[in-house]
């Protein structure tokens, strides 16, 4: 499978699922830092791809919405006095040791 994983993740994320054999990179790999959410998602589709993100305004339907082809699956955390890191460390866990 295609991922695209957001900047508000760990570039880590990328080598758990390449190890897992899916096709990954990010969005600062690909020089889309800063842009705009509809500018992502465009190259997101347009690459065919499954964006991972904690940004909850791409679980909007009415503006991102899902091709038929594919599924979207959204995971909200509740919000708690936890660091940034730590929410992120609860969706993408850190690689296994020695890679």
């Amino acid at each position: 499978m295609k991922f695209k994983l957001d900047e508000n993740l760990p570039r880590e994320g990328v080598q758990i699922l390449r190890a897992a054999g899916h096709d990954a990179v990010t969005v600062l790999d690909q020089g889309l830092g800063g842009k705009p959410d509809p500018e992502i998602f465009a190259v997101v589709q347009a690459e065919g791809r499954a964006l991972v993100t904690l940004d909850v305004g791409f679980g909007n339907i009415r503006t991102y919405p899902a091709p038929r082809r594919l599924g979207r699956r959204a995971a909200q955390t509740r919000p708690s006095p936890s660091s940034r890191r730590d929410e992120r460390e609860r969706v993408l866990p850190a690689p296994p040791e020695g890679r």
